[in-house]
C-alpha cells in the first residue's frame, strides 16, 4: 500500500479538527510534522501564536521596517559625537576649462610709479635719404641811379642786407640807346659794382642790381 504525502496528512488533519476540535487534532499529529510547506498563504494570522513565540532569534536581520513597530516603541537617537576625519581622497583628474566670462569693468587708475633708472645709450640709427634741397629764397636789390652823360663812363655799386650774401648782378639802363655795361662784378661777399659806358651824344641813366641769397 502507498503511503499517503504529509500535505494529504495535513488536509486529513484540518478536517478532523474542524469536526473533533483542536484538541483532537494536537495530540494525534506528530511534533514537527506541520511545517510551511503544508500551511497555505496567510494561514497563520497574527491570533494564531501565543505571546512571545516570536523572537529576535526568529527574524532575520533588516527585514523589519518602521511601520512595523506600534507607535512609540521606537525613540529618536540623537546624533553622537562626530568621529575622527578620514584619510584625504586621491585627487581627481582636472576638468577642461571653462568658457571666458565677461570682461569686468576697468579698474581706477593706479598712483604714478617712480622713475626708473635710464637704459644704456642705444646704437646710433643708419644715415637717412638726402631730402630734397630746401627752398631759398631769393632777394635782388637794387643801387641808387647814377646820371650817365653822353661820352662817358660811369661806375655803381649795389649791397646785400645784412644776413645775405651776394651771388651775383648787372645793371638796368633808365634810357637811351648807347648803352653798354663795360665791367660787372663782385666787389665783396655782400656787394656788386658794374661800369656803364654812354658812347651816344644823349644823357642818360642807369642802375646796378645785386643778386642776394
Amino acid at each position: 500500500m502507498r503511503r499517503p504525502s504529509p500535505a494529504l496528512a495535513v488536509a486529513f488533519a484540518a478536517l478532523l479538527v474542524s469536526l473533533g476540535g483542536t484538541g483532537w487534532a494536537a495530540a494525534t499529529l506528530p511534533r514537527n510534522s506541520v511545517g510551511p510547506k503544508q500551511l497555505r498563504p496567510k494561514a497563520v494570522m497574527r491570533s494564531d501564536l501565543a505571546r512571545g513565540a516570536v523572537t529576535t532569534s526568529h527574524v532575520a536581520d533588516g527585514t523589519l521596517l518602521a511601520r512595523d513597530f506600534r507607535r512609540g516603541q521606537l525613540r529618536a537617537v540623537s546624533g553622537g559625537p562626530a568621529g575622527p576625519a578620514g584619510p584625504a581622497g586621491v585627487a581627481g583628474q582636472r576638468g577642461s576649462a571653462g568658457p571666458a566670462g565677461l570682461a569686468g569693468p576697468a579698474g581706477a587708475t593706479g598712483p604714478q610709479g617712480s622713475k626708473g633708472v635710464a637704459g644704456p645709450k642705444g646704437s646710433p640709427g643708419p644715415k637717412g635719404a638726402t631730402g630734397p634741397a630746401a627752398a631759398v629764397a631769393q632777394q635782388i636789390v637794387k643801387g641808387a641811379g647814377v646820371g650817365l652823360p653822353g661820352q662817358t663812363q660811369k661806375g655803381a655799386l649795389a649791397s646785400c642786407p645784412a644776413g645775405k650774401f651776394v651771388v651775383g648782378g648787372g645793371a638796368f639802363s633808365v634810357g637811351g640807346t648807347d648803352v653798354a655795361l663795360s665791367s660787372s662784378y663782385p666787389n665783396s661777399a655782400t656787394t656788386w659794382r658794374v661800369y656803364v659806358n654812354n658812347t651816344g651824344n644823349v644823357d642818360t641813366a642807369f642802375e646796378a642790381y645785386a643778386v642776394c641769397l
